[in-house]
């Protein structure tokens, strides 16, 4: 799970968009598989496989740090402007667990019934 700085509800629209298409292409890239991802306008939840050497740290810092930059180079002047005027995006921590097969239907229910109230 990733949150925003300040719990900023700045994951709306197209900055949420921006964010999503950015993790896609970091999986891609380095070739794990979204299973599922959603959230809420100041978090998201990412259900993924990714193989057992890959760092979940630097995985994080990773996401967090591209997804930032790329939306603050397109809205940081505009949408993120009256949240952020120093170049924050993320809260400086972040949430990683490991799923079993007995709860991934589970964990992948909650996270699809996120944003849904």
């Amino acid at each position: 799970m990733l949150v925003t700085k300040y719990r900023h509800p700045v994951l709306t629209r197209d900055v949420k968009d921006t964010v999503y298409e950015r993790i896609h292409y970091i999986a891609e890239q380095r070739g794990f598989r979204i299973l599922e991802i959603n959230g809420e306008p100041d978090h998201i939840h990412i259900l993924m496989e990714v193989d057992a050497i890959t760092s979940l740290a630097e995985l994080a810092n990773v996401l967090k740090t591209q997804t930032a930059r790329r939306a603050r180079k397109l809205y940081g002047e505009t949408l993120l402007k009256k949240y952020y005027w120093k170049p924050y995006f993320w809260s400086d921590s972040y949430f990683i667990t490991t799923v079993s097969e007995n709860s991934l239907k589970v964990v992948k229910q909650y996270i699809q019934n996120q944003g849904k109230r």
